[in-house]
């Protein structure tokens, strides 16, 4: 299908956790979380391995270095890159951890093979604010973790129209709400702190890429501020964007401003538009090429994709534009255009849609061909079941060209994963200048 390289981040949300009435036997805290899916990364190499006949024959490969990724994709193999996503990153809560610890920890993370970090999650830490973008559930996850709801300030001079904590709590939050002014617009008024600022100069001495995503907007600004003064390229893994987003909820600062973007592209950096990118009702149509008349479907995420293409196109010429699945088990991927869950079960647009996609199909990107997909008594047709699970994205790429997109559209995402290394490399290139 044309994959080359995949970001695997170890997820985990302990507040979230938390919450849940079923308790995990394994408990919640974030990096014993990580620590279990690095293993099971790792786990998950050796057995692509021996499937093919010993250590170094399969078809995936784990990475520490952007050459090492050239060479895992020069022998057809799927280059993965680890990476971390947490609230509480190196266990580091808002006012613990020390610069020494933070480093050390930093140390030994990246001796298990990380080289992809978020700093910032779903709730604020010792780095920075997180975004506040879901009312009601990660305000009280903060709660939870740091003992106090976000602090909020308005921002709506900047674009944004979130509103936060309106209507009835639900019995799970606790019943309970934060107390604030009235807002026209609702960020976190924490930023980059100085141990954020110890986090990325260490990351940076690694040659580590630092994604920006989840950040508050203060924490984001200040964070593209302090790469752009050492000229250190960042990632945007999985976005969303301000100038796709109707006035509401989604204007939130966890959406990219026009202006962010730009300087992220500028330093030489990767942006992903989540998949995921929500109703008809709250995306902007962008190039006028894709109807945006299905809820959370392909046509969704086709405004998302085209605006980042038309501002990369600006900003580097040739465009790369990645894609930020957040395959995590908590977030819904694009919906089926055709079936019973057509456009999130919108009866009035699943009428609307056309040019499903025929099996077997043709990957004019790999020369391959793909039937429909069978994992044990189950077969997935995209057409029915949406973007369900991984091996779907040649379908994924196909219903985007069927609802519009042409072959020079989505030629940004087949760019992406070299857009992704020369980001890498440029890490390497900036430690050599100061070494000399």
């Amino acid at each position: 299908g044309g994959l080359r390289l995949i970001v695997a981040h170890a997820v985990n949300s302990e507040a979230l956790c938390s919450m849940m009435k079923v308790k995990s036997s394994y408990g919640c805290n974030d990096m014993k979380a990580v620590d279990r899916q690095i293993d099971a990364a790792y786990a998950l190499e050796k057995f692509v391995d021996a499937e093919k006949g010993g250590a170094g024959k399969g078809w995936l490969a784990l990475v520490k270095s952007p050459q090492e990724a050239r060479d895992a994709i020069a022998k057809g193999k799927l280059a993965m890159v680890l990476g971390i996503e947490v609230d509480s990153l190196f266990d580091c809560k808002v006012g613990d951890c020390t610069a020494k610890a933070v480093e050390q920890k930093l140390d030994e993370y990246y001796a298990k093979g990380i080289r992809h970090v978020i700093p910032v999650h779903l709730t604020d830490n010792a780095f920075g604010g997180a975004a506040m973008y879901n009312p009601y559930l990660f305000n009280y996850a903060n709660k939870l973790v740091n003992g106090k709801f976000f602090a909020a300030e308005d921002c709506s001079g900047s674009g944004y129209t979130y509103q936060e904590m309106k209507g009835t709590v639900p019995a799970i939050l606790g019943g309970v709400i934060p107390s604030y002014p009235p807002l026209k617009a609702f960020c976190n008024s924490r930023s980059l702190s100085p141990l954020g600022e110890t986090l990325l100069s260490a990351m940076m001495a690694k040659n580590m890429i630092i994604d920006i995503d989840h950040m508050s907007a203060r924490t984001l600004n200040a964070t593209l501020t302090f790469a752009e003064e050492r000229n250190y390229p960042l990632a945007s893994g999985h976005t969303g964007f301000i100038e796709t987003s109707t006035p509401g909820q989604k204007r939130s600062e966890a959406q990219k401003t026009d202006l962010q973007l730009r300087r992220i592209l500028r330093l030489g950096g990767v942006v992903g538009p989540i998949l995921q990118q929500g109703n008809a009702e709250t995306e902007v149509v962008s190039g006028g090429r894709v109807a945006n008349d299905c809820d959370r479907s392909s046509k969704a995420f086709a405004q998302a994709f085209l605006y980042a293409k038309s501002v990369a196109d600006e900003e580097m010429g040739q465009s790369a534009v990645a894609y930020g699945s957040d395959f995590n088990g908590l977030i819904e991927m694009p919906a089926p255009r055709f079936g019973s869950e057509a456009c999130g079960k919108n009866k009035v647009q699943a009428k609307l849609q056309g040019a499903p996609i025929r099996y077997p199909l043709l990957s004019p990107w790999s020369g391959s061909l793909f039937n429909e997909q069978k994992t044990g008594d189950r077969i997935f047709d995209y057409n029915l079941d949406g973007f369900t699970q991984i091996g779907l994205l040649p379908e994924f790429i196909q219903d985007l060209e069927n609802v519009g997109l042409s072959e020079n559209d989505l030629s940004p995402i087949f760019r992406s994963a070299e857009a992704y290394i020369q980001m890498w490399e440029k890490t390497f290139r900036l430690s050599e200048r100061k070494d000399q």
